[in-house]
């Protein structure tokens, strides 16, 4: 009797928002060289980019939701403080348009450190004080409106 061994596949981990960087450092440069702090610049790139697609293809809602776990992950590290106030209120415009833009329900939440959290904080403090309005909606909408933010200890989850 001759047994058939079962050919092994080789797994290998995907990371499901492989380009993704690249992409948003590509629109925060963009928004960097209008030199404003404007929603309705910010609005323009995204929409020239057609970047609303990038939720496009994905197969099942586990799928969608790990694509959105990472890029969250990904954006949110745009928003911390070595960045400059430009860089940072375009990540956090794309956090907002991101959220929106999600196709399932219930919409995947922002994983929000803590330590995160105070550096958000102290950015709408000091977009309130310098008088942006269109970051302080935006800010105001994602924090208190829409509530887009799960709070975590760690940004992935350790099981």
């Amino acid at each position: 009797m001759v047994r058939h061994k079962k050919s092994r596949m080789l797994r290998r981990f995907i990371f499901p928002a492989s380009g993704l960087k690249s992409d948003v450092e590509d629109l925060l440069h963009k928004f960097v060289e209008t030199e404003s702090l404007r929603y309705e610049e910010f609005s323009k790139l995204w929409r020239a980019a057609n970047f609303s697609l990038v939720h496009a293809g994905r197969a099942g809602l586990r799928e969608k939701r790990e694509f959105m776990d990472e890029a969250f992950k990904i954006v949110l590290k745009f928003t911390l403080p070595p960045h400059n106030l430009q860089v940072r209120v375009g990540a956090v415009y794309t956090l907002y348009a991101l959220y929106h833009t999600q196709r399932q329900q219930p919409k995947t939440k922002v994983r929000m450190p803590i330590a995160s959290w105070k550096d958000l904080l102290s950015l709408h403090h000091e977009l309130a004080a310098q008088k942006h309005y269109d970051a302080d909606y935006v800010m105001r909408s994602i924090m208190t409106k829409d509530r887009i933010f799960e709070f975590v200890a760690y940004p992935s989850p350790l099981s």
